[in-house]
């Protein structure tokens, strides 16, 4: 048998779970390959190298589509058909209800082969998907065989959508936990700090999505009851400024 997953970029948070997957499939006698639309968006800031994927996967080199805003880029999966035709994957996940979904679902429909749609999608309050989003997403849902949700927001979602319960699957939206182990442990034999306080570190981009002003006002709040402990911001975006600013107050 063999899988595909669709996907926009390779990103290093992924890189470990795809690694892991083609381990587990590879004992169960199972092909693994991950397509990428494109090797990363223009925003993105971070610094790959693919010798870490240590499965099989391929470019599309795809054209990336823009709506006005940075958060908001997705891509046209050009050659996508081709490469399915090609491939002849028995098993197609396919990240949300995308361009490359409504491809997936044609090619589905004219070979023997069943698709899942890998969600984060939730609800938001005060902002709506609008009819014509839903109205497609009811459709991609329809025909999905199984869905795999980030947590269980996002398996509310797809149920508002009118999806069976019993056909979605949490997954743990997770990182490689043993490097950061690892590493935080050696930096501890390595490192020495007088001040014995307790360190919170935010690892990510700094962006209003990101919702890092929160997590600022929440130091703010804590600070007023005790002074031991240290946040640190790891991370770049347009947010940095807005960060820095509030950190001075």
């Amino acid at each position: 048998m063999k899988i595909l997953i669709i996907t926009n970029i390779p990103n290093p948070y992924r890189i470990p779970l795809f690694n892991e997957l083609n381990i587990q499939l590879g004992e169960k006698g199972m092909q693994f390959k991950v397509i990428f639309a494109a090797q990363t968006y223009s925003r993105r800031k971070f610094v790959l190298d693919l010798n870490d994927c240590k499965f099989e996967y391929a470019f599309l080199g795809s054209e990336q589509l823009s709506f006005g805003n940075t958060e908001k880029t997705t891509f046209r999966y050009g050659n996508l058909s081709e490469v399915l035709t090609t491939e002849k994957p028995d098993r197609i996940i396919v990240s949300g209800f995308s361009i490359a979904t409504m491809k997936v679902w044609w090619y589905t429909r004219r070979k023997k082969a069943e698709f899942l749609i890998w969600s984060g999608s939730v609800t938001t309050k005060g902002k709506g998907a609008g009819l014509v989003r839903t109205m497609q997403r009811r459709f991609l849902a329809a025909y999905s065989a199984a869905f795999v949700v980030y947590g269980k927001r996002a398996g509310k979602y797809l149920e508002s959508l009118g999806v069976p319960s019993k056909k979605i699957f949490k997954a743990i939206n997770t990182v490689d936990t043993d490097f950061f182990s690892q590493k935080t442990a050696e930096l501890k034999e390595k490192t020495v700090l007088s001040d014995n306080k307790h360190r919170l570190s935010y690892v990510g981009y700094l962006s209003e999505r990101k919702k890092v002003g929160q997590l600022l006002q929440c130091m703010r709040r804590l600070a007023n009851e005790r002074t031991d402990f240290v946040l640190d911001l790891i991370g770049d975006g347009d947010a940095k400024l807005i960060c820095n600013g509030r950190l001075r107050n």
